[in-house]
């Protein structure tokens, strides 16, 4: 790829037409549309899963009881809450990154394929022509 996700992102963020922004993403980074879905939607659904979280846990602290000070039970649960947040986002990240590289892995593999698959056409060719 010749652009880092984020700016794959920034780019078809900014784009007024976002269908073919992809195709032109796709091309400057010599990949796959569907690479390029992937990079997008991957971070929106992760931003998406934040934020919800952080509506849930404002949600949680608005309809909590309003006492003068806050249980260290209760402060003990929203510090769990936001370790499991947090390695829920590493999680996923990790997970984004191992599909990134399977995913230039297999390309990779594919245009071998195709390479090789010239190469032998070529070779019969040359043997018939010999011939």
């Amino acid at each position: 790829m010749q652009m880092s996700e984020d700016e794959i992102r920034r780019s078809y963020k900014e784009a007024k037409n976002k269908k073919e922004q992809i195709g032109i993403l796709a091309e400057l980074n010599a990949c796959s549309k569907a690479e390029i879905e992937k990079i997008i939607s991957a971070k929106t659904r992760a931003k998406r899963q934040v934020e919800y979280s952080e509506q849930e846990l404002e949600k949680m602290k608005s309809e909590a009881p309003k006492t003068k000070k806050s249980s260290s039970r209760e402060d003990k649960l929203l510090t769990e809450l936001k370790r499991r947040l947090g390695e829920a986002e590493k999680a996923f990240e990790e997970s984004s990154e191992i599909i990134r590289n399977e995913t230039a892995r297999l390309e990779k593999a594919k245009k071998d394929y195709q390479l090789i698959r010239e190469t032998i056409t070529l070779i019969k060719e040359i043997e018939g022509v010999a011939e």
